[in-house]
């Protein structure tokens, strides 16, 4: 495969979910009344965040496309525990990865259940870190005070606040769905190349053969097995057929490291994400996510 071949190839593989997302952020934004959403959500963390971690199975935008969508989440006010395990869980608890990790391990089913049950504690956990609101107010066109998150660039998303919806006929609400649709695609698409772009370049110069030789630790290991899910040109869905010809060579915590990161954080997806969040919020998150991995690796590895 050329480089262009595989360049295309990635840029390809991220934009259905990324669309997917899109269009669902679109719809949250005009069609879906934030009151009565509001009060769909529960009051503490906990229940938020484990609402959160099963969301994906509703709304199966799998990695990329859970970008934009939590990043209207947290636009539209709904508590920051919620968004946040969505974004974490999303790329592994949906239909489509629960069925591929399924047919992928047919003889190794403890690798479907710890995945699955990993990513999930660590969502809801990490969930929890975050206080039900983080929010900061400005002053709207007319005068009034709209609030949003602090975990988002919000110069880059329009607030539903300024939208006064009940107002507007069905016409105009089509017409925002769409103008909405086209500036987050171009937004975030553009950052996708440039991720899309990055993963080709290291992909070209990977030797495969150094993060397999002898002599390695098992924290050496997983270490060199989270760097790799971060940088392999692979998503939640593509990292397990690719995963299935390692299991030879990796122990079940570095094994399990490499799906449960790389599902969640790479070139891709931090791409996306600068788009959408803060810096401080993505460090932030990525650290919380590494040491939980780790903290999880290890404890298979060595219990």
């Amino acid at each position: 495969m050329d480089n262009y071949t595989l360049f295309l190839s990635l840029w390809i593989e991220a934009l259905p979910f990324l669309i997917f997302g899109i269009l669902l952020s679109s719809y949250l934004l005009v069609f879906v009344d934030k009151i009565q959403l509001l009060t769909l959500f529960p009051r503490n963390r906990f229940s938020c965040a484990i609402v959160g971690s099963l969301l994906g199975i509703l709304f199966p935008v799998s990695q990329y496309g859970n970008v934009p969508v939590t990043a209207r989440l947290l636009m539209e006010n709904t508590p920051v525990s919620l968004a946040i395990s969505f974004f974490i869980a999303a790329p592994t608890i949906n239909p489509f990865t629960i069925w591929l990790s399924w047919k992928a391990f047919p003889n190794h089913p403890q690798f479907f259940w710890l995945r699955i049950i990993l990513v999930w504690a660590i969502a809801v956990i990490i969930g929890c870190f975050f206080k039900p609101r983080q929010q900061k107010q400005i002053e709207g066109k007319d005068g009034e005070i709209i609030s949003f998150s602090k975990l988002v660039h919000s110069s880059t998303f329009l607030p539903y606040q300024e939208l006064n919806l009940s107002e507007k006929p069905l016409s105009w609400k089509v017409r925002v769905f769409f103008k909405n649709t086209i500036e987050e695609f171009f937004r975030f698409s553009l950052l996708l190349f440039g991720g899309c772009f990055v993963a080709t370049i290291f992909q070209i110069f990977w030797n495969p053969t150094w993060a397999f030789s002898p002599g390695k630790s098992d924290l050496t290991i997983i270490l060199l097995m989270i760097l790799l899910s971060i940088f392999l040109p692979l998503n939640s869905l593509t990292n397990i057929p690719f995963a299935t010809t390692l299991t030879p060579f990796l122990s079940t915590g570095s094994f399990l490291a490499f799906l449960i990161f790389g599902s969640i954080f790479d070139l891709k997806s931090i791409s996306l994400m600068l788009a959408a969040f803060r810096f401080n919020f993505i460090v932030y998150l990525f650290i919380l996510v590494f040491q939980f991995t780790l903290l999880f690796a290890l404890f298979l590895d060595f219990y």
